[in-house]
């Protein structure tokens, strides 16, 4: 089982990073979480992570992602920020 607890005890300055406090509920987070970790298929072929990629195509380090769709548990997310930040799509 992996240990899901996020606690920020710190606060640290970053220039340009935005954090936006309780941004997701936290029963929305686990439900993201989890949908993401069961349905995604995940590259396994690096040994230090699994990874994913969403959108564009992306290439790197001889690592290639071909273009997919935003997965829709994470639409609305994405919708949400960008109403929060005010920009369009």
């Amino acid at each position: 089982m992996l240990n899901t607890t996020i606690s920020s005890t710190t606060e640290i300055e970053v220039p340009n990073l935005l954090i936006i406090e309780k941004f997701l509920d936290t029963d929305t987070m686990s439900v993201v979480f989890r949908t993401l970790l069961e349905t995604v298929e995940w590259d396994n072929s690096m040994t230090a992570r699994k990874t994913a990629s969403f959108g564009i195509p992306y290439n790197y380090s001889q690592m290639n992602y071909p273009m997919v769709p935003m997965h829709p548990v994470l639409v609305p997310i994405r919708e949400k920020l960008l109403e929060h930040l005010g920009v369009g799509l």
